[in-house]
């Protein structure tokens, strides 16, 4: 008679809790047994229960199969993960407030990043760079397919060709070897998906996100620059994007100009 209504849908909360935590459980250690296996299952089981809550999971699941596959690459000749691998060295053994500073000039300023080598630094296994790179690029990535799809309520068949394009658009190179700049615009894809819907709370978590890449990889200012103009291509979309036009060929034509005379050599 007294009872509380939200009793219930407090109950089914904690069941879908468990569930999914259960889940998590078993693709997480099918995943540490065989990756390939784990990828398998992570898009099977989501093709079976194809809810957000499923998303996150079997997401999680793919990003960490990922991270066991590319653990163990070595790179015969310098790249950019053996410059950011030696950008970890550097913090080996410094104290939390190091981040601050950078073994690249360039990246003092990347506090996320400087954060990101300092971790890895200080485990002293620097193939951990690369591997953390592939969960978290390929869990949004991988997430970012599902949750739309699950929103949507996507055919299988769809959901699979969207994962494909996916994965084929963005592979395993820039993600394990160049690192930054492609996780930054991993990242910026995720919050322009969370923002929208216009809400507050979301356009919020959004911008947090933004701010996360830029601090990432300086070049995300751009996606900052654009998720701050949004008012303004809403209202008028067939003249910002004859704007964005103009912008991006001018862009292109300086950048042309300051490579020709020499202006970034040395910058890496």
């Amino acid at each position: 008679m007294f009872a509380s209504p939200t009793i219930p849908q407090y109950r089914f909360f904690q069941k879908d809790l468990l569930d999914a935590m259960g889940t998590l459980a078993v693709l997480f250690a099918v995943t540490l047994i065989s990756p390939a296996v784990g990828i398998c299952l992570s898009i099977l089981f989501f093709m079976g229960n194809p809810t957000r809550q499923s998303a996150v999971t079997c997401s999680l699941a793919f990003g960490l199969a990922m991270a066991l596959i590319t653990h163990g690459i070595e790179y015969k000749s310098p790249t950019d993960m053996t410059r950011w691998m030696q950008e970890c060295e550097y913090y080996y053994g410094l104290p939390l407030d190091s981040v601050f500073t950078s073994l690249n000039q360039d990246h003092a300023n990347l506090i996320v990043w400087n954060l990101w080598c300092w971790c890895v630094g200080n485990t002293g296994d620097l193939y951990l760079l690369q591997a953390s790179a592939a969960f978290f690029g390929y869990w949004m990535l991988v997430w970012l397919i599902m949750d739309a799809c699950a929103n949507s309520r996507t055919s299988r068949a769809a959901f699979l060709a969207l994962l494909l394009f996916a994965l084929l658009a963005v592979p395993m190179e820039p993600i394990v070897r160049s690192v930054r700049s492609t996780i930054g615009c991993i990242i910026c894809a995720v919050a322009f998906y969370i923002g929208a819907n216009g809400s507050k709370s979301r356009s919020i978590k959004a911008l947090l996100l933004i701010v996360l890449a830029c601090l990432i990889h300086k070049a995300m200012v751009v996606a900052l620059a654009i998720w701050a103009l949004q008012p303004l291509i809403t209202s008028n979309p067939k003249k910002m994007a004859m704007l964005f036009g103009v912008g991006v060929y001018a862009v292109i034509t300086i950048s042309d100009i300051l490579l020709s005379i020499g202006l970034f050599n040395g910058i890496p």
